[in-house]
């Protein structure tokens, strides 16, 4: 079984990263591409598609703070991440409680998220918030604790860090005025190298320090993008 899995669908990860108020018209399209690009990529080439949810702070899932522009059909599957937005965010709770009071952000328990994935897993592609830490968390798990090497990827242009290529995509003009010579985020991707993703366009990749640190420590993680 093919599965994508995409963390999170909630608003509020959205307004954060696609810069809400400046331009909401913009930031509406973007989230609209979001969803685009999952039917394109995985939902038509026979990939399960999967959504981790919140707990609501009821009982069942939290269903009213999705993104509905996202499009979750119904022949996706929800998955239960067995906590609530606050328990996860307990930083919201800044100015309502002293910061000695403030308790520890709550994670998904990963083989709780993992037994409700539909099995056997032969191929796991990743996307959602955030890539550095709920992505990279489970990412990590599926490819130590689950035996998926080489068989799980993170969806970079479907975390965080697509937000912007995918607002270039959309503002092409914005393209020729960088004097970009590729689409950085095309709604199917078929190569996942730095040169397709325009990483290696710039020169700091091979002599900047930080960069060649930064590259180092990409290398750590088999599940990016590596030439």
């Amino acid at each position: 079984m093919k599965v994508f899995l995409f963390l999170y669908p909630f608003r509020e990860f959205f307004v954060h990263s696609n810069g809400y108020p400046d331009d909401p018209e913009l930031a509406d399209k973007v989230v609209e591409y979001f969803g685009q690009a999952i039917d394109a990529r995985y939902r038509q080439r026979g990939y399960q598609v999967c959504w981790l949810l919140f707990r609501s702070e009821g009982e069942g899932l939290d269903l009213v703070n999705l993104d509905r522009r996202v499009s979750i059909q119904p022949s996706d599957l929800l998955v239960d991440a067995g906590m609530t937005f606050s328990e996860h965010c307990p930083c919201r709770l800044r100015g309502v409680l002293p910061e000695d009071q403030w308790p520890k952000p709550i994670y998904a328990d990963l083989p709780f998220v993992s037994s409700q994935l539909p099995g056997p897993i032969e191929e796991l592609w990743v996307g959602g918030f955030q890539i550095s830490d709920c992505v990279e968390k489970l990412a990590r798990f599926a490819y130590f604790r689950l035996g998926l090497k080489g068989s799980v990827h993170v969806d970079e242009d479907l975390t965080g860090m697509g937000v912007w290529p995918a607002k270039l995509h959309l503002c092409p003009r914005l393209i020729k005025r960088l004097k970009m010579t590729r689409d950085p985020f095309p709604l199917v991707r078929e190569s996942w190298t730095y040169e397709s993703t325009g990483w290696k366009d710039d020169p700091r990749w091979e002599t900047d320090r930080l960069y060649v640190r930064l590259r180092r420590i990409r290398n750590l993680r088999p599940w990016l993008i590596h030439n």
